[in-house]
């Protein structure tokens, strides 16, 4: 039974993660998905910020020493600040959009879907994967009848997405024990009693900002709203590594370092992402290329589905073991390997960009990715060394 309940789960939580981008993908044109980006960028922005300040906090603090009435504290600090990313994003959308209602929408799925992740993170890792398989059940369906809706009554494809997200991510949050707000219990208090923890994850949390998520952003106005369309949904097809490791992130957060460092979750980790490869060029290489009716993002894909499928091959592994560095790797090392990093997510893709145009930025963004895929294992070979492989039967 606990097997089934970790397999749903993960399915689920996969499907809860990627539903809003493949439906992007799906049915915008290029320049509906460049305007889409935006707000996007902002969710992910304000999630790695929240895993950083909260989640990842929370987790290593516990696997120290355990708090009392955990749930009190750590849902008004993740409700204050999902509340401010969804002020953040109803303040820019309103500008990008040109629209208040999808503005509205994009704001309330911002900040819902914060809240519902940062939750499902907690009650997975307190609780075990059953916890979460009912939230995730519901914001999927709501997601799916909601878009459905809109595109059968001709609403639009982007307002059906945006509304979808906003009320999946809402419906779902609901299924999740309610935040308990009390005087002293938001992420002011929250940060200013774990400081320590916290500046660290924050410092590479926002180096990493600044290489994913900054850099594409300086990059738009160069690019221009189609071009930039273009090049984010090269990212896309990153969708298959957060399908697989997001939803167990909670999971892999409480396993000890003999586990994870050993040579046999690394060769799993080199086989999963070598197949992974595989389906991507056999998709975008060589079926979309036949189906003439493709065009707007995924005609991208199918141009760069070289490009692609070597980053979907270095993302796994690069992200497979951020997420282990996270949990245990020393709190220098961790800011230092994120700086490596975040120059080469800058200076790659923009010395592309200058040289080459869009073509040069996707170069450029697939060696960055590839180079900095190499970072963490480094680190992490050098904090712990070689870890014998039986260890992985401890």
């Amino acid at each position: 039974m606990a097997r089934l309940h970790f397999l749903g789960s993960s399915l689920l939580g996969a499907a809860g993660s990627a539903m809003v981008p493949i439906s992007a993908l799906l049915l915008f044109s290029t320049v509906d998905y460049g305007a889409f980006s935006v707000p996007y960028l902002i969710f992910a922005l304000g999630w790695s910020m929240t895993l950083s300040a909260v989640c990842d906090t929370w987790a290593r603090g516990r696997a120290q020493a355990p708090e009392r009435n955990e749930w009190h504290d750590y849902s008004g600090a993740l409700l204050t600040g999902a509340g401010v990313a969804g002020l953040v994003t109803l303040a820019v959308a309103a500008i990008v959009l040109g629209n208040w209602g999808n503005a509205l929408a994009a704001a309330a799925g911002v900040g819902a879907n914060i809240y519902r992740l940062g939750a499902r993170f907690f009650h997975s890792a307190s609780k075990g994967p059953q916890a979460v398989l009912a939230s995730d059940l519901a914001g999927v369906a709501v997601f799916i009848l909601t878009v459905a809706a809109a595109l059968f009554f001709h609403v639009g494809a982007l307002t059906g997405v945006l509304a979808g997200w906003a009320l999946a991510s809402l419906a779902s949050s609901l299924l999740f024990p309610p935040p308990r707000l009390r005087r002293g219990s938001g992420l002011i208090t929250w940060v200013r009693r774990r400081r320590a923890r916290i500046v660290p994850l924050l410092g590479e949390s926002l180096l990493m900002d600044a290489g994913s998520i900054g850099a594409p952003l300086a990059m738009a106005p160069f690019l221009g709203t189609a071009n930039f369309g273009a090049y984010r949904s090269i990212s896309s097809v990153a969708m298959p590594i957060q399908l697989t490791l997001d939803p167990i992130r909670p999971n892999i957060s409480q396993m000890p370092p003999a586990v994870l460092l050993s040579r046999k979750v690394l060769f799993g980790v080199l086989g999963v992402a070598a197949l992974m490869a595989l389906a991507c060029f056999a998709v975008l290489g060589l079926v979309l290329p036949q189906l003439h009716f493709v065009a707007g993002a995924l005609a991208t894909l199918a141009h760069y589905a070289v490009a692609c499928t070597i980053y979907v091959a270095v993302g796994f592994l690069g992200h497979f073991y951020y997420i282990v560095s996270r949990g245990i790797l020393a709190h220098g090392s961790l800011v230092k390997g994120r700086a490596i990093q975040t120059v080469m997510h800058i200076l790659f893709p923009f010395s592309g960009l200058f040289l080459n145009g869009l073509d040069g930025a996707v170069s450029g963004f697939v060696a960055a990715n590839a180079a900095a895929a190499l970072v963490w294992p480094a680190f992490l070979l050098r904090q712990h060394g070689r870890v014998p492989d039986h260890a992985a039967e401890a």
